[in-house]
């Protein structure tokens, strides 16, 4: 029995300083991962409904997300974790109050997509693909 306690105690205190299982200040999540910038799927064209301008910022200690395509959406990052090496999780807040959960996939080529997201408990986006729609969400790439 005591072997298994001990291993039972290494498995957890690896666990602990894993860097997927650190709480971080969303802006540090947002620099380590390197979302910090302008994402679009084609950075070649402006912002537009077919082709969304997507920002991850961080202005006066507090990270943001903004989209525009045609219009400006900003949502305050309020907790963001990297929960694998292809995974991050985030919480966003709009000024109107309503509360996003994201997952983030991305890609070992550079490009992110929502994989997941749900508000006051309806599912967005799942798998990958907009509920509403049934289209899959779009890969987007680093502008700069």
């Amino acid at each position: 029995m005591r072997p298994k306690c001990f291993a039972a105690f290494l498995f957890l205190a690896e666990l602990a300083v894993s860097p997927f299982a650190a709480a971080q200040a969303p802006a540090d999540v947002l620099r380590s991962s390197g979302l910090i910038g302008l994402w679009a799927p084609d950075c070649s064209k402006g912002p537009a409904y077919e082709n969304v301008h997507a920002s991850y910022e961080v202005r006066g200690g507090r990270s943001y997300h903004v989209n525009e395509f045609g219009r400006r959406e900003e949502y305050e990052v309020t907790s963001a974790s990297v929960r694998s090496r292809q995974e991050i999780a985030m919480t966003y807040r709009h000024a109107g109050g309503q509360v996003l959960s994201i997952q983030l996939y991305v890609d070992f080529g550079g490009r992110i997509r929502t994989w997941t997201s749900t508000s006051a408990g309806n599912v967005l986006v799942q798998e990958g693909v907009v509920v509403g729609t049934g289209r899959p969400t779009d890969w987007l790439t680093k502008c700069r």
